[in-house]
């Protein structure tokens, strides 16, 4: 990420600052989500209107203002313990109004996160599965926690449930990639823990049933979709869509399409994602898709 003795950001997860390895106290919540925000729109100048109308939104004081001003004089501590008192600092500076922090974007594991993501994706559109799976799993590596976990404010709220959401369906990007490459097994102790967390999402569960249904757990594979029927039922009102029931009925009636055929191992993928260790799974028929349309 960084070189050594310089600032690294951690916002998947917990708000945390590290310098050389070592942790540095940000200050009070309120204090996290003024350096949440400024880490947010990173290199960007954003004016104290901004950051009281990001930290407290509609719960405003009237000391917001005079607030922002005390908490990023105690950032500044926190990042440039060294500074001179009245020195001017160039890791949060004041511009126009406003402040901007400056470090490298790769200081920061969101915006380390989204490349990787993005990289998956240009990798997967070349005809690169492989590539893309390694570009998911580093990317997902770097979450400890739900985003902005500690942090208070309206800025916070908005990017937990963006920054969460990427992810949801970075996992499951990369668990149809292994279920395409016959991984199904290693898929289904991820997307458990997973479907108990997000329980709407049918695109999880569609690939989880699918995945439990190629590891000879049909019995299973049909559980998950009684219990997708009930939670959609009770929290929604609404029945399951067409692609999980065209699952569910192909599930029924031991379909042989959806399960891999053939013997010869994807030695491709395999190798691209560096997984020497694993049994070369068999070739798999073109999995099954989840309409990208249908209920998130």
């Amino acid at each position: 990420m960084c070189r050594r003795g310089s600032l690294r950001l951690e916002l998947l997860g917990p708000v945390r600052l590290w310098r050389n390895h070592n942790e540095v106290c940000v200050g009070p919540p309120k204090q996290r989500a003024v350096l949440g925000v400024l880490a947010g729109r990173l290199g960007e100048v954003v004016s104290v209107e901004q950051l009281v109308d990001a930290v407290w939104g509609r719960r405003l004081p009237q000391s917001a203002a005079s607030a922002v001003h005390t908490y990023v004089a105690g950032l500044r501590r926190a990042l440039e313990p060294n500074r001179c008192r009245r020195g001017t600092s160039r890791v949060l500076a004041s511009v126009s109004g406003g402040y901007c922090l400056r470090i490298p974007a790769d200081a920061v594991d969101a915006r380390l996160f989204l490349r990787g993501i993005d990289a998956a994706r240009t990798a997967l559109a070349a005809g690169r599965p492989g590539p893309a799976v390694a570009e998911l799993e580093r990317a997902l590596s770097l979450w400890h926690g739900e985003a902005y976990a500690n942090v208070p404010g309206p800025f916070a709220d908005i990017e937990r449930t963006r920054l969460g959401e990427t992810r949801m369906s970075a996992i499951e990007d990369w668990a149809d990639l292994l279920l395409a490459a016959g991984l199904h097994t290693q898929v289904v102790p991820v997307l458990v823990g997973h479907v108990g967390r997000y329980p709407l999402r049918e695109r999880l569960r569609f690939i989880l049933m699918l995945a439990l249904y190629r590891s000879g757990r049909r019995a299973d594979a049909l559980a998950v979709y009684r219990e997708t029927r009930e939670v959609l039922s009770v929290e929604l009102g609404v029945e399951p869509g067409p692609a999980l029931q065209e699952l569910h009925e192909q599930i029924l009636d031991g379909r042989p399409a959806l399960l891999p055929g053939g013997v010869t191992g994807n030695v491709q993928v395999l190798r691209s994602m560096g997984a020497t260790d694993r049994t070369a799974p068999a070739e798999a028929e073109p999995s099954p898709r989840y309409s990208l349309g249908g209920r998130r």
